[in-house]
């Protein structure tokens, strides 16, 4: 889209260019006019269209019947903790003044109360500092002078109140290794310059439902809750503890993360990423016997022991569930499932063998893929989460074969 703004740009500044030559103006004075109405139609463009946007969304709101109107504007923090009138903010770091402009204008539009800019990551971290102003979502690019924003992003997850906070990336870098170490320091998702205006309105959209959602959890004592019992945000996976995703190691993800580093992969690489599922076989009777620190403490071993076998830089993993790691790794020759199974299984034992809890006898593992991206960007990711469970669930029914016709040889 943006790229169609700035034909459209160049288009005007040479009809002015040509309209300067043909009264009889110096060609100075041309290149001047060609500058100006270049840069006046590059910003006057996208405003314009948004503001039809808005105009015909008015107008369709006011043909709507009543209770039409009444479902679309209903927001379901209102309903819970009357947050309405508590500012959700957003904070764009970007070294490009007409980024600065134009996205405070998309995300008021998506509903954000308000938007604060800042041109580079130092000054970031101050406006963050600043405890009298929280922020709901922020948005990074990535090639910034001084600090990156992949630095940034992992300095910003490092503070206590953004831990959880979504961060989205708006970059020009499309490569795969910039956008895995972007998930793996703390990123929700990617977005690719030059953007979709309305695609990232939608991403916006669906940041702030996922902000209102998790302010009414807290409303209702959620938070407080243990994490074994606790209700997931919807499409997030299972809530693990938050400690797990804070240690800055394992190439250890969020779920939806994770399903937006599939979706968001380049074509070009996606050929080149392979999907895998780890599970904990069981982990019913674990849950029985261990305490949630215990717990805490298998995950984030299963955790390290698979980025073991893959690669901490070439990896990005989550947590589908409480016994399922979801493993998505650029290898193109990764080791065979058999030699990634016995050698996860090794390493876990090893380690829960060191705190005497008797869980290294319990915990089973199991491991389904490899399973090759398909290249619909849509189905992508749950596409490949599928397949991926249906080669866990098969591999544990083989285990179960074995183990009886072990028995029945004895």
């Amino acid at each position: 889209m943006i790229i169609g703004y700035l034909l459209v740009a160049i288009f005007a500044g040479l009809t002015a260019f040509i309209v300067s030559l043909l009264l009889g103006t110096s060609l100075p004075l041309a290149f001047g006019a060609y500058t100006m109405v270049a840069t006046v139609t590059l910003i006057m463009v996208p405003l314009t269209r948004m503001l039809v946007g808005t105009l015909i969304n008015q107008s369709k709101t006011s043909s709507a019947t009543p209770e039409q109107n009444r479902q679309k504007d209903f927001v379901p923090v209102d309903k819970f903790s009357g947050s309405a009138e508590t500012p959700i903010r957003a904070l764009v770091v970007d070294d490009d003044p007409f980024i600065l402009d134009l996205v405070p204008i998309i995300s008021e539009k998506a509903g954000f109360s308000e938007t604060t800019t800042a041109a580079f990551g130092e000054e970031a971290l101050k406006i963050l500092a600043d405890t009298k102003k929280n922020f709901d979502c922020i948005l990074l690019d990535i090639n910034m002078p001084g600090m990156d924003g992949i630095e940034l992003c992992g300095r910003v997850r490092q503070i206590a109140e953004y831990r959880q906070t979504p961060i989205i990336m708006l970059t020009g870098k499309r490569d795969m290794q910039n956008m895995g170490e972007a998930y793996r320091s703390g990123a929700n998702d990617y977005l690719t310059k030059p953007f979709d205006i309305e695609e990232l309105e939608t991403r916006l959209r669906s940041t702030l439902r996922m902000i209102q959602t998790k302010r009414d959890l807290a409303h209702l004592g959620f938070e407080n809750m243990p994490f074994a019992e606790r209700n997931p945000i919807p499409d997030q996976g299972s809530k693990l503890p938050e400690a797990l995703y804070s240690l800055g190691r394992n190439s250890l993800i969020d779920h939806a993360a994770f399903l937006s580093y599939l979706t968001q992969l380049p074509r070009r690489e996606v050929a080149n990423v392979r999907v895998f599922g780890v599970r904990i076989d069981g982990v019913d009777s674990i849950q029985a016997e261990a305490s949630e620190e215990q717990l805490m403490l298998l995950f984030e071993d299963l955790a390290a022991a698979t980025v073991d076998c893959f690669g901490a830089g070439q990896t990005v993993m989550a947590y589908a569930d409480k016994n399922t790691l979801l493993v998505a790794t650029n290898s193109v020759n990764p080791p065979t499932t058999k030699s990634i199974e016995t050698s996860i299984q090794s390493h876990l034992e090893w380690h829960l063998s060191l705190d005497d809890s008797g869980l290294e006898k319990l915990a089973r593992v199991s491991v389904g893929g490899p399973v090759q991206l398909q290249s619909m960007k849509a189905q992508r990711a749950e596409t490949a989460t599928h397949e991926v469970d249906y080669l866990l669930n098969d591999r544990a029914k083989q285990k179960r074969k074995k183990q009886v016709v072990d028995v029945s040889k004895r």
